[in-house]
């Protein structure tokens, strides 16, 4: 599903309905007349919008950035205002965001706050505890704080609400607002080998033991915590990465190219690959020793 959105950033010469991606997890929430967070600008800097219509089919062979959040219950404007914005701007020459802010009560915007996680240690009786602390920028006590005995966190990323937590033992998902555990996925006495987290795509591991030669199972999860897809590698993984709808493992001799149900896409063998990264569009781009080459 692709929501067509006013943006507030968006300055009178570039003010236009933007497309962007509606998530599975937000589809069943998202209607025309809310407002929401989306990533605008090469620096992919957070934005507020409004959301203008919902249209079921994305445009053929168009990468799109993700809805990250959804900030209102209902819709803050009904059909008619969104139509009477759209004259508003024709009118006015403003943009559009600016005729929809006329139109909402002033205390809205003040409604927006910003939910953190600080991930850390503590130490009791020599044994180590992971500790997440959730935060609220409204308030100056944490409103959730998580203690994880005798496990490592590694490190912590987030999808839209959800907040991925990599310890040394487990992958375990969190709703970032209330702390609340979503999802918890145990390593099974496997060794967590290599590990990318996603703004966008959720989390990507590879599992299996810390011996040469004997390969790893490449895992993708999404921000609900359901897998997305698994695939065993016969060779070893020396890097990871993710973005655009597509994974990225670096191999000793090569590299091989999955969608986002880690379905192979691209093999190719290359004798050094040094570095390896997602563009636009999902062609991945290998660094060798002789320069670049391109995955389509």
């Amino acid at each position: 599903m692709v929501a067509r959105i006013a943006l507030n950033a968006a300055t009178y010469a570039i003010d236009k309905p933007y497309d962007y991606l509606v998530p599975p997890q937000l589809a069943d929430r998202l209607v025309p007349g809310m407002r929401v967070i989306i990533p605008f600008g090469p620096g992919n800097r957070r934005t507020e919008g409004l959301v203008l219509a919902l249209e079921e089919a994305a445009p053929a062979g168009v990468a799109l950035k993700p809805v990250l959040t959804i900030l209102d219950e209902e819709p803050v404007l009904d059909g008619q205002a969104l139509r009477l914005a759209l004259w508003m701007r024709e009118r006015y020459f403003c943009t559009l965001y600016d005729c929809v802010k006329a139109m909402l009560p002033a205390g809205l915007y003040f409604a927006l706050r910003d939910c953190l996680a600080v991930a850390g240690f503590s130490v009791s009786e020599a044994k180590l505890s992971g500790v997440l602390r959730f935060l609220d920028t409204s308030s100056e006590q944490p409103t959730a704080e998580v203690l994880l005995p005798d496990e490592l966190i590694l490190d912590i990323g987030r999808t839209g609400d959800a907040l991925f937590v990599v310890t040394d033992c487990a992958l375990r998902i969190y709703d970032l607002k209330s702390g609340q555990l979503e999802s918890e996925i145990g390593f099974d006495g496997q060794h967590l080998l290599h590990y990318t987290l996603s703004d966008s795509e959720g989390a990507v591991l590879t599992l299996g033991r810390y011996t040469v030669g004997q390969g790893s199972t490449l895992l993708h999860y999404g921000a609900d915590g359901e897998l997305k897809g698994s695939t065993v590698l016969e060779q070893d993984v020396q890097a990871l990465s993710a973005g655009h709808g597509r994974v990225l493992a670096l191999l000793g001799d090569g590299a091989m190219l999955f969608d986002a149900n880690a379905a192979l896409l691209e093999e190719r063998q290359v004798a050094s690959v040094r570095a390896g990264v997602l563009l636009k569009g999902g062609v991945a781009a290998l660094v060798d020793g002789s320069g670049v080459l391109l995955l389509p």
